[in-house]
């Protein structure tokens, strides 16, 4: 019974998932990231020197400590330029927080380089799985503290 308590409190694991897709109607790169709520809390809380925050719905601080938090760990470059994307925000599902970023009129994609150290300053086991879905094709990458960069090329 214990044990079952500790499992649920604490997951075994460090991992987060991010979508990249191109949707070409729009002309729009669309990021979906999802993060274990209490690991984006423990960056959070880090980042900020805030050993007491806690995320919630709806929060303009909640907003200013994800969007400077992204800024800092996750980087995207196009067509071998730099870019700068629009942190949509975080909506808390369950366990999880998702985040939206998006990059808009992007007439031409050739390539994608994507940089993301999110976590890894806090968990040594950290994995950040990559997903490219542009034009039918799919692409996937897992990222570490020393793998950190993952790239889409047409």
């Amino acid at each position: 019974m214990v044990f079952s308590f500790l499992f649920l409190l604490f997951h075994p694991f460090h991992v987060s998932v991010c979508e990249v897709v191109y949707d070409e109607e729009t002309t729009a790169i669309q990021i979906s990231q999802r993060i274990f709520l209490d690991d984006m809390e423990d960056a959070l809380q880090l980042a900020n020197d805030d050993p007491k925050f806690i995320l919630m719905k709806d929060s303009a601080k909640s907003h200013q400590y994800l969007k400077a938090y992204f800024q800092g760990h996750f980087k995207l470059s196009l067509n071998e330029r730099s870019q700068t994307y629009n942190f949509l925000g975080g909506e808390i599902e369950d366990d999880a927080i998702w985040c939206y970023l998006e990059i808009t009129d992007v007439k031409q994609l050739e390539s994608i380089n994507l940089t993301s150290t999110l976590l890894t300053e806090v968990f040594d086991d950290q994995k950040n799985l990559v997903h490219f879905k542009i034009g039918g094709e799919k692409k996937s990458f897992i990222l570490t503290d020393t793998e950190v960069r993952a790239m889409y090329q047409k």
